[in-house]
Parts: C-alpha cells; structure tokens; sequence
C-alpha cells in the first residue's frame, strides 16, 4: 500500500468529493486538507462545473489558492471548464484512478464521518446543515489521531474558539505590540484629518441633560434639522446616547444632537454671541478717530466735517 506524502505546509495539497443527494435534494462538497486534515463543506443545489468554481473561488478568497487539488472522475471534474480553472489559477489538478476511492482515502473517510452524523440528524428531524455546521466545527477545533494536533491550529497558527470554555478565555493572549502601536497612530491621525475637515468640536453631552434628535427623514427644503421632541439623556457609553421622552427609548450617536439645557448659556444653536453696535461693526470694533467722523451705511465709506474756527 502507497501512502500519500506529507505535504510541505497547510493548504498545499486538499481533496475534494461530492456527497449525496441528501433527502431534501441538496448536495454536499467536501474539502479536507492533507497537512493539517482541516475540513471544509458547502451545500449544493447544483453540482455543475461552474457552481463548484463558485464556491472554490468563495474558498480560496478565505484560505488562499493551493498547490494541487485531488479528486475523483466525475463530470463536474474532468470537464475543460473546471480544467481551465485549475490552469488558470496554477494548480496541479490529480484525478484518481476509476472505481478506486482508496486512491482519495482522506476525504473517503470524512465522507464515512459525515455519514453517519446525518443518519443521526435524519433519526431525529434535525436540519443536515445546521447539524453538519455543529459537526465541521466541532471537527476542526478537535485533536486529530494522526497528527495529534487540532486541524484548525495546524491551518491558522491558533485553535479557533468554540463553545467549549477553555484556558484562552482566562488568560489574556500576547498580541503584537508593533501592529497594536500603528493601530493607535493611524486611527488618531486619521481622526485628527477628519475632525478639522468636518470642522468638529467636543461635545459635552451628560446624564440628565435635554437633548433634540436631528431629523433623518426630511419631506421637503422646509424642514426642521432637529426635531421638537426633548429627550433626556439616561445613559452614555463612550459616543453612544440612550434618550428617552414620552415613554420611549432610543439609541443615537451623540454626533446628531445637539444640547438644549434650560437657562443654560448653551442653547439649540449655541451660545449667543455679544451684540456690538452698528458703528462698532462697521468699524472693526475701535471708536471713531475724531468727533467729526461720519460713516456712511452704503459702501462703509469716511466722510469728513470740518469744524469752524
């Protein structure tokens, strides 16, 4: 008996098989990865050359593009469409010899595992791809016999999280402080730029204070910004308001409102400016040189009396 080699690394080398039909018609596309025995499935109305590119293409956008792919003689296999994709994106496409599924021994046995979870989800009136969605996760979070390792952290470095409490949920990871430091740098930048091109101020918005909600819907040009309703502020957690008013309860971002505190100096529109007097405006603020300085209201120009001796 002829052992099929060990590949160099994770998704070099997957086998693939058609499972099926399932009792509701729906086909299954098995793929399994020799290193790391890393299991995928897809649900098929059609076994069609083009829907299975569609779904490897959907595959290889996730995991990235292998070296080789080993499958049977099927039609939706050996035909130029499928041939031509394999040619296209440089991959080694092996077809068993007929009649010997021994030769795709790997994905054979998984088919046998899937098997018989569907028989049981079948016994009990369970949907096969919720069931078999449990079961792929299960699978892949699980130590393999042969390699002694879990599928998942031979393929991705790390074992995926399940349901299943463990030690990573009690101790906090080492992350990389190098991508965590740029993270930081490029979103304070980033919210620096955006800030002074929309022109943005630090709104002090707290529990207890009354706030209107702008308008999201606007029927026509003559519609308020804001709406007449006054909310009160319950809760704040980071930019995220929960208002209520009359009995209702709402989630904003505080960016949409703006404060309208009763015999605050803050008001709907902000703060009211200082009025100066209308020769000080047209005067930048400064009293006039002489007594007998006019100023004219039409095109803010100086005309000068005279006095007589």
């Amino acid at each position: 008996m002829t052992r099929h080699r060990f590949p160099e690394g994770p998704w070099e080398c997957i086998a693939m098989d058609l499972m099926g039909p399932l009792p509701n018609k729906d086909m299954v596309l098995v793929i399994i990865d020799y290193y790391s025995r890393y299991q995928e499935i897809k649900f098929l109305k059609s076994t069609t050359s083009t829907i299975i590119i569609k779904k490897l293409t959907e595959i290889f956008a996730r995991l990235g593009i292998p070296k080789s792919i080993r499958v049977d003689n099927g039609r939706q296999f050996v035909s130029q469409e499928f041939k031509k994709f394999c040619q296209d994106h440089n991959i080694q496409l092996i077809q068993t010899p007929p009649y010997w599924p021994q030769a795709n021994g790997e994905v054979e046995n998984m088919n046998k595992s899937i098997l018989k979870r569907l028989q049981i989800c079948h016994a009990n009136n369970n949907d096969y791809q919720t069931e078999l969605q449990k079961f792929t996760l299960m699978y892949n979070v699980t130590p393999h016999g042969t390699t002694g390792k879990t599928p998942s952290e031979l393929l991705f470095g790390r074992n995926i999280r399940d349901k299943i409490p463990s030690i990573r949920d009690l101790i906090e990871e080492e992350r990389d402080e190098e991508a965590a430091d740029n993270d930081i740098l490029h979103k304070h930048q980033g919210k620096e730029r955006e800030d002074r091109a929309r022109g943005a101020k630090k709104a002090n918005i707290n529990i207890g204070d009354r706030v209107v909600v702008q308008n999201l819907i606007v029927p026509h040009k003559l519609t308020s910004r804001f709406g007449k309703t006054e909310y009160e502020v319950m809760e704040r957690i980071g930019n995220e308001l929960t208002l209520s008013a009359e009995g209702k309860t709402i989630r904003r971002h505080y960016s949409s409102k703006e404060i309208t505190r009763k015999g605050a100096e803050r008001t709907r529109k902000g703060a009211e400016r200082p009025k100066r007097s209308w020769a000080g405006r047209h005067n930048n603020g400064r009293a006039p040189k002489d007594e007998g300085s006019k100023y004219s209201r039409i095109g803010q120009t100086k005309t000068t009396t005279n006095s007589t001796s």
